[in-house]
């Protein structure tokens, strides 16, 4: 049998923790952390971003696009 596990929730909650634990435990799982592809992203390929923002309350512009 296969699964799929997506966890959702607040920046800094244990999901990345959590997702540790479970592939210590469970044979053959991969882990895949957002937040490493979404640094790559910003990293190798800056023409997917659009760095435009409101900083006062760090809303994105209409010009935000990620491809």
């Amino acid at each position: 049998m296969q699964y799929v596990v997506m966890t959702v929730g607040k920046t800094h909650s244990g999901k990345t923790t959590w997702g540790g634990q479970i592939r210590k435990t469970i044979k053959h799982c991969c882990l895949i952390d957002g937040d490493i592809i979404a640094e790559f992203l910003k990293t190798n390929y800056l023409d997917l971003y659009n760095t435009d923002y409101v900083k006062e309350n760090n809303e994105l512009t209409q010009g935000f696009r990620l491809k």
